[in-house]
């Protein structure tokens, strides 16, 4: 019986493009458990996190147990995790009235 070898040369970033939803939601899966079996690969992934979603990293990289808060501390929370993204824009009288308020306290 004849034997053929077929290659096909696929653009990743094209591959990619024509996937659906559900098939790079798989695709994620297989790339995070190839990664977490090399740690070069480990390295690169979290990188590209730290780079792709600058705000959420930390929780996506080092989740925290669930929080029994009220929707009010949440929301305070975030304003807070808000403020200190945002340090270097602050002009410097709103880091004073920021620094004055946590000193009442």
């Amino acid at each position: 019986m004849p034997e053929f070898s077929t290659e096909v040369d696929i653009d990743p970033s094209e591959f990619v493009s024509e996937c659906g939803r559900a098939e790079k939601m798989e695709l994620i899966d297989l790339i995070v458990d190839e990664c977490a079996e090399d740690s070069i690969l480990k390295k690169a992934l979290i990188e590209s996190i730290e780079e792709y979603f600058p705000q959420s990293a930390q929780e996506i990289l080092n989740p925290s147990s669930p929080s029994n808060n009220t929707f009010m501390q949440d929301e305070f929370l975030a304003s807070l995790n808000k403020l200190s993204e945002a340090y270097y824009r602050l002009s410097n009288e709103d880091i004073e009235k920021i620094n004055e308020l946590a000193k009442r306290f």
